[in-house]
């Protein structure tokens, strides 16, 4: 297994990365609902964040980094 490398995350320009990063999941639902391109979170910072009931379908979470996460 690789070792994490912390240059590897990238900070996510972008509402709904800090919709998510606060925590506010149902925010974060509504407001992607109502996207029509979702945005990319790969190389995301998402340690030890309580994403339950996040719907993450069509999201781009590559090499994002989840330790600690629900």
């Amino acid at each position: 297994m690789e070792e994490f490398q912390e240059h590897e995350l990238h900070k996510i320009d972008h509402p709904l990365y800090e919709v998510l990063r606060s925590e506010d999941v149902k925010t974060f639902n509504q407001q992607k609902a109502g996207l029509s391109e979702l945005p990319s979170f790969a190389h995301g910072d998402f340690r030890g964040l309580d994403l339950r009931g996040l719907d993450a379908t069509g999201l781009d979470f590559r090499h994002a980094y989840f330790r600690g996460a629900d």
